[in-house]
């Protein structure tokens, strides 16, 4: 199953995260954890952080490296367009409250 949270919604964009569940030994496991603002009026979507990495802010803090910068975010976004090409694949399903998931744990 996958969880999706709501983290801001602004006129024009949605931050997200989007998580997959799994118990493992009775507890709620949610990997991996991915934060994504999708843009309305452009229709992308773009990752911000994943579980695994900080954002590009933090892990780059010399803008001049622009090379860098856009090497780190197309590693994030490659991990989702993965990501989410096999969740298709897969037919998983969302939930997106906490208490749905500890139903199904």
């Amino acid at each position: 199953m996958l969880h999706v949270q709501v983290l801001e919604q602004t006129p024009y964009t949605k931050t997200i995260q989007l998580s997959h569940f799994f118990t493992e030994d009775s507890n709620l496991l949610l990997e991996p954890a991915v934060k994504i603002r999708v843009y309305f009026d452009v229709c992308i979507a773009e990752v911000l952080r994943d579980y695994k990495r900080v954002e590009v802010a933090n892990a780059i803090t010399d803008i001049s490296r622009s090379k860098d910068i856009m090497d780190y975010k197309w590693r994030l976004n490659y991990f989702l367009e993965k990501w989410l090409d096999h969740c298709l694949k897969t037919d998983y399903i969302f939930v997106s409250d906490t208490q749905e998931l500890a139903a199904e744990a």
